[in-house]
């Protein structure tokens, strides 16, 4: 039984799933505001997108209107007081950013669009959305003041209260808050919410709550908020310990009350939590070990009738901006998801140690009651991955990483549920008082933003399916302050990971805040370190400046897929002179001899000049000694062909130009300098620019994916790679089922999913694997077993086994294009997200039949191609039940151009 609780604004709203009421008129739903259902908190720059529902089938939206008002009973063409757009012709749904009026921070807005179809018919406009805009200026925090609990100590646990009275009915209600590092905020004991995401602190984040349903009469109230400060670490800048929050109450006639962290609040020591002696990995800065004596417990410490007089005055820091937070606060607008899992098996294996099974791994907190004993009694807990031979805790494979927690019991009853999330699956409970069961003991997991429903995949191989799974599974436990590369050794926003969950997820997830959020965040390390434009690989942090050189070579790829699912073309318009800087960093390392990237600056030990793939062993032999790498100018090609896409885009056209020809010199050099006699690729070039001896699977499988690699040597690239079976690891894991599934090869590409026998995916499943690790060997070489980056491997599920891919900007054109394969799977059938709707394909292959259905939304054109199972067969397709035909195209019939609607095809 799992019960779930948002920590978000807006409780009990599905995310993109809301249509239109029955007997509306308006073609228009799923009303987002920055990406979210009714957000707060945003900037005054929002931007707006929507989905169309027209009943009739081949609709495209030809222009939009959008009236932006201060009241509901505004929201028409004569009265709409902020914005009128006009008609608008574009058949844009997202990121369309807000013109209008200056908008007024702390305020609420409402909204609305409507759309014309192909034939210019209108629409009614939408239901009434809205909006509430953040603080958005420094002087917007005016009153409010950054306190504290002054503490040396390594680690800081504190409780903050402040009592208030409203004395009218309440219309609104606001709470804006931050705090270094962490902070739960209460209001009369009912959590509000936690927060905020991680960042230096001079572009501190903080989030915003409405609070409205919580104050609807004149009473007393207190907010009550615990914050924990801890230092430095990976993803973690080291800040200070503080905490700003401002609540603004607007009175039903008109007045207000504003109430702000000043010198009248009172705090203390949150004494129970016995933390900051023993780091739980001295090398990352995770945390320390949680040490609770539940006899120092503060019961009912957020409840409004808690007498508090004992307790100090904040200290006061200084009104904000005040150091360290002396820049403009940022909203942060992921949203914190929590759910409680029950255990799937406890079993007691001695007189006084359980084992509890969660099923899987997950991020999060145990939670559980204890009752009896005698007060000062301990119970000792052991997180884990794996297990003994005697069902205990096996600590060798928890990533060198203490997990262990003590509690001290009261001699009553008493919880445990500690504040800081960890990685694990298995808990060990030793010194328990009484009995464990499914009744007192649950984790609570969590996870920020990403939404599982928003895709699916099934097919007749069972094996397939475990790996869809295990890829979303692991997906949910890497999504958190950032896209974290483990939730438990380090929890560090490492480029190269948040590259391949960030990607992963706006694909399997439909995810699109987080994404955005993230890849600013590197583009701010740019600003920050790298005045050569490379970029941190991993932001924040707390040790400085640090990077590996084709991280940041991936922030192009990352930032052209962000733009092909979503369309944002303010993003790009924004930060092309920091995009452009990475392109000319990798440039600037451009050999006049060869024409290559020869040892392309940055990294360290064994991540200089690239990192190429990690761990090493990972790297299956790849030739390191090397100056001018294959892998690297693979990336350089791909980066100049992107920013030249890009500026074509926000027409930069001589710029556009000017990256083509760069990308097509580095391509010719390497298929010049960097292939053998075998028309295989080389490693690279050694110091003299002699060839390297050895033929990696990265090697070959970068240029066959990225399109470098000329048609006459494909097939013998695709011989030497299927040779290799799976000889990558999860740093460069996307490129091989891209490259196989460009050569059309389905069956080595289904092989690649689900054979045990090679590495991969089926085969860590077969090794007890609930969600992807570092590396596929990571049982015997200690490594971690919750690294969420081989969720990547989704991409290639989606494109090639479904065949849907993105063609143009924001999904306004696809492609369903399933490979061939060749009988050795029976069905497949899916749903892939977009920023338009949501694209269903389902296909059967019976023998030398195919059948395949494809739902397209509104305002999407798609070209279908379907295997050509039989080549004879080109004249005997059907196309929705009537006769058609197909233009046999390699191994495909190209059976045309569709609109929206449900297709139905046989052949």
């Amino acid at each position: 039984m799992r019960k779930v609780s948002f920590i978000i604004l807006l409780v009990g709203l599905a995310f993109l799933h809301l249509k239109c009421s029955s007997g509306s008129k308006s073609n228009c739903y799923n009303l987002r505001c920055a990406d979210l259902i009714n957000p707060s908190g945003v900037t005054d720059r929002p931007y707006f997108g929507w989905y169309i529902n027209d009943p009739d089938d081949g609709e495209i939206q030809t222009a939009y209107q959008i009236l932006v008002a201060s009241s509901p009973d505004l929201l028409n063409e004569t009265d709409a007081d902020f914005w009128n757009s006009g008609k608008v012709n574009s058949d844009k749904q997202n990121h369309i950013y807000y013109t209008g009026e200056r908008l007024t921070p702390a305020t609420r807005y409402y909204w609305a669009v409507r759309s014309w179809d192909k034939d210019d018919n209108e629409s009614d406009f939408s239901e009434v959305a809205r909006f509430d805009v953040g603080l958005v200026k420094n002087d917007d925090w005016k009153g409010a003041k950054w306190i504290r609990r002054e503490d040396t100590t390594n680690e800081n646990y504190t409780y903050f209260r402040k009592h208030f009275t409203t004395e009218n009915q309440v219309e609104r209600a606001m709470v804006y808050v931050s705090a270094a590092h962490d902070f739960e905020l209460y209001l009369n004991s009912e959590l509000i919410g936690k927060g905020p995401g991680y960042h230096y602190p001079q572009y501190q984040y903080y989030k915003t709550f409405d609070i409205t349903k919580y104050i609807q009469e004149a009473s007393e109230y207190v907010f009550a908020s615990r914050t924990h400060w801890y230092g430095q670490g990976q993803g973690r800048p080291k800040s200070d310990n503080g905490f700003i929050l401002k609540a603004i109450i607007e009175y039903a006639d008109g007045n207000k009350k504003v109430i702000t962290t000043d010198e009248s609040w009172k705090q203390t020591q949150v004494a129970s939590i016995l933390s900051g002696q023993k780091q739980r990995q001295p090398g990352e800065g995770v945390g320390y070990v949680d040490q609770i004596d539940s006899r120092l417990f503060i019961n009912n410490w957020n409840q409004v009738d808690f007498n508090d007089a004992q307790w100090e005055a904040a200290e006061v820091i200084g009104n904000h901006p005040v150091d360290p937070w002396v820049g403009e606060m940022q909203p942060n607008l992921a949203r914190l998801f929590e759910e409680e899992i029950s255990p799937v098996s406890i079993n007691k294996i001695s007189n006084d140690t359980y084992v509890i099974d969660f099923g899987k791994v997950y991020a999060g907190t145990p939670k559980i009651q204890f009752a009896g004993d005698e007060s000062g009694e301990e119970v000792n807990m052991m997180g884990g991955y794996t297990l003994m031979e005697d069902g205990s805790v096996d600590i060798s494979t928890n990533q060198r990483t203490d997990l262990s927690y003590n509690f001290i019991l009261n001699g009553s009853q008493a919880t445990f549920k500690p504040m800081v999330y960890m990685g694990m699956r298995y808990l060990q409970v030793t010194g328990s008082p009484n009995e464990l069961t499914q009744e007192n003991v649950n984790f609570t997991s969590r996870y920020f933003e990403v939404d599982d429903t928003r895709s699916s995949f099934e097919s007749s191989d069972e094996m397939l399916n475990k790996v869809w799974r295990l890829m979303k599974h692991s997906l949910k436990v890497g999504t958190q302050e950032s896209f974290v590369d483990t939730p438990t050794r380090e929890k560090g926003g490492f480029l190269g990971d948040s590259w391949s969950i960030g990607v992963s997820s706006m694909a399997a997830m439909g995810e699109r805040v987080m994404n955005l959020r993230v890849l600013e965040e590197f583009l701010d390390s740019q600003d920050q370190f790298w005045e050569d434009g490379r970029l941190n690989a991993v932001y924040p942090n707390g040790d400085g400046a640090r990077d590996i050189p084709d991280y940041t070579q991936m922030f192009l790829v990352w930032a052209w897929d962000y733009y092909l699912m979503t369309g944002n073309r303010q993003f790009l318009i924004d930060n092309f002179d920091k995009i452009e800087k990475v392109a000319q960093y990798v440039e600037s390392h451009i050999d006049p001899v060869t024409g290559l990237v020869k040892n392309l600056s940055g990294g360290g030990g064994p991540y200089l000049y690239g990192i190429i793939d990690w761990p090493a062993t990972m790297r299956y032999g790849y030739d390191m000694s090397t100056t001018i790498r294959t892998v690297i100018n693979a990336y350089a090609y791909t980066d100049f062909l992107i920013i030249s896409k890009i500026a074509k885009e926000i027409g930069k056209q001589e710029v556009s130009e000017e990256y083509h020809s760069k990308s097509e010199a580095i391509k010719s050099s390497m298929n010049e300098l960097l292939v053998n006699d075998r028309g295989l690729y080389v490693d690279g070039l050694l110091n003299e620019n002699e060839k390297s001896s050895h033929i990696s699977q990265h090697a070959n499988a970068f240029p066959l994916a990225m399109g470098i690699a000329p048609e006459e040597n494909v097939d013998d690239i695709m011989a030497d790679i299927k040779d290799k079976k799976m000889s990558m690891g999860m740093v460069a894991l996307r490129w091989l089922p891209e490259a196989i599934g460009k050569a059309g090869d389905g069956p080595h590409l289904l092989d690649l999913y689900t054979r045990k026998d090679w590495d991969g995916w089926s085969k860590i499943i077969s090794k007890g694997a609930t969600m992807t690790w570092e590396s596929w060997d990571a049982l015997e070489t200690d490594q971690s077993l919750s690294h969420p980056w081989g969720a990547v491997g989704v991409l290639g599920i989606q494109q090639y086994i479904l065949g849907v891919k993105i063609l143009k900007p924001q999904a306004a054109k696809i492609q369903i294009r399933p490979l061939n394969f060749g009988g050795r799977l029976g069905f497949a059938k899916g749903v892939v997200p977009s920023d338009r709707g949501d694209i269903a394909v389902e296909w059967r292959r019976d023998g030398e039949s195919f059948f395949m259905t494809v739902q397209i939304p509104d305002n999407v054109t798609a070209d279908v191609y379907l295997p050509a199972v039989d080549p004879e067969s080109v004249n005997s397709i059907a196309i929705n039940g009537e006769p058609g035909s197909g233009k046999l195209m390699g191994d495909h019939f190209f059976i045309g151009t569709f609109k929206s609607g449900n297709h139905q095809f046989k052949l």
